[in-house]
Formats: structure tokens, C-alpha cells, sequence
């Protein structure tokens, strides 16, 4: 699931679910996606991912992330599974 391409209220809901079961799951989730352009996928700034990670973890009810990772644009799209190194 891209956490990151939810709607808060999405996200709050994801978390409304998951709060009694939290330490028996990881939760996994993108981030570097422009604010309502996940099409151009490319804010990787510390400033945007600070502000992803905090909104999520206020929505989702936890105070951790298990796995935070940025896909990269390859030929127009996104994708987490590039080996090439992040700029």
C-alpha cells in the first residue's frame, strides 16, 4: 500500500483498523511523490519526507514506520524496484 497517495482520511481509516493488531504488523510505505502529483514522483526533499512521515504517523495511530523507501521514475513511471542510486 503507497501511504503516500492516500487521502488523510484514507489513512486515518488504515490506522483506525490496524491500532489493536500495530505490533503484530510492518507496515511498509513510499514516499517522494509531489502532493497531488504522484505522477511526477519526485520530492525527495528532507522537508517532504519529514512532512509524509509525520502526517502518517498521526493518521496511522503509531509512533513508527517499519520501512520508508523512495521509488524511482523510470520511462514515465514509478518504481521501487530500480537498483540505480536516488539523487
Amino acid at each position: 500500500m503507497c501511504l503516500d497517495l492516500l487521502t488523510p482520511c484514507h489513512e486515518q481509516l488504515v490506522g483506525e483498523a490496524i491500532e489493536p493488531i500495530r505490533k503484530d504488523i510492518i507496515i511498509c510505505t513510499k514516499f517522494g511523490f509531489e502532493e497531488e502529483k504522484p505522477e511526477i514522483c519526485l520530492d525527495s526533499s528532507p522537508k517532504r519526507i519529514r512532512q509524509v512521515v509525520e502526517n502518517s504517523l498521526k493518521s496511522l495511530r503509531t509512533d513508527y514506520i517499519d520501512l520508508l523507501y523512495r521509488p524511482e521514475r523510470t520511462n514515465g513511471s514509478c518504481s521501487g524496484n530500480s537498483k540505480r542510486p536516488y539523487c
